[in-house]
């Protein structure tokens, strides 16, 4: 997608699954796998794939090229490894980050979210402190293009006060919530304080999709809505400022904006007027992720998501599970 880069660096992947290797297929349009990213990003080599299914490592290496290993010490005597993506089960991320701590690498793109618990993110943040190997999360949408402007339009004050707004997500406070509540720490702050009214167990069976108010920062509040995954998938979230609303909708696929404007019927009252809508690049997202982690190994640009917006992230989920009632 852009010109030859003078730096090559090898890449890694563990986790031959849809998030590492199966959700697209090379070619494709759009760029949805880890696999596809840093393949057809110019400045990394793809060594391989490790997974404790060889046969899923094996296919995965035919589709996308490089070899297939079923563990780290294969991998590691056989190449040099630069980066490595963590594209394994949530339950796995703790152990695998622990164990790549050991290795002689330069950079470590992990999914979401950095652990399954508190204390083991902050034992990873002590671990990794001391060392020359830097860790980005893929809260995917904190890549996009669209959505960076966004943000900084909000906390450049552009939109005003805000005012109120409400999310939607399932699959799992942690796995898939936590996708909602880094996004709206990066663009609202932290949250005050919040307090839980609903509750679904519709993923794993200690991680459900809760439902609960918080207040954020300012002191307005903001409606995290919990809906069963069995029934469909959903990703929106719905802000509203002084001067504008700002809807994402289509999982953050699309912005909606709307203008506050002086009613042509009603004398006295100010609506909300639908300004623009835009489609966003959500669908290369994860190769957004790749340019910004090739900048920062290059030319030491900040990481977008690193360990301590992992570990907020993380503070939130554990303030909301015990906010669940007996």
């Amino acid at each position: 997608m852009e010109e030859d880069r003078a730096r090559i660096f090898n890449v890694l992947i563990i986790g031959a699954g849809k998030i590492g290797a199966f959700f697209d297929q090379p070619g494709c349009e759009n760029i949805l796998t880890h696999a596809h990213a840093f393949s057809a990003h110019p400045g990394f080599k793809l060594t391989g794939f490790i997974d404790n299914d060889i046969g899923q490592a094996r296919k995965a290496a035919s589709i996308w090229g490089g070899e297939f290993f079923n563990n780290l010490e294969g991998a590691f005597h056989k190449h040099k490894i630069d980066v490595v993506c963590v594209a394994v089960p949530d339950e796995y991320h703790y152990s695998y980050l622990r164990e790549l701590a050991r290795q002689n690498i330069k950079m470590i793109f992990s999914e979401k979210p950095l652990t399954r618990t508190l204390p083991e993110a902050l034992d990873i943040k002590q671990l990794y402190s001391s060392l020359p190997i830097s860790v980005q999360l893929n809260y995917s949408r904190r890549f996009v293009p669209e959505l960076i402007t966004l943000g900084h339009n909000i906390k450049n004050g552009l939109y005003g006060r805000f005012l109120s707004g409400t999310g939607y997500y399932g699959k799992g406070l942690l796995h898939n919530g936590s996708h909602l509540l880094d996004l709206l720490l990066n663009f609202l702050g932290y949250v005050h304080e919040c307090s839980v009214n609903g509750v679904i167990p519709d993923f794993y069976d200690d991680d459900p999709s809760v439902s609960a108010v918080l207040n954020m920062a300012g002191g307005a509040p903001f409606f995290l809505q919990s809906i069963d995954c069995r029934a469909y998938t959903i990703f929106e979230m719905d802000l509203l400022f002084e001067r504008r609303r700002v809807r994402l909708v289509d999982s953050g696929f699309v912005i909606k904006e709307y203008e506050v404007k002086e009613s042509p019927l009603f004398a006295g009252y100010r609506n909300p007027v639908m300004a623009s809508e835009r489609r966003t690049s959500l669908d290369k997202a994860i190769y957004y992720a790749a340019e910004n982690i090739y900048r920062h190994l290059d030319e030491n640009e900040p990481l977008y998501c690193g360990i301590d917006d992992g570990i907020n992230v993380l503070r939130l989920c554990r303030q909301l599970k015990e906010g669940i009632p007996e």
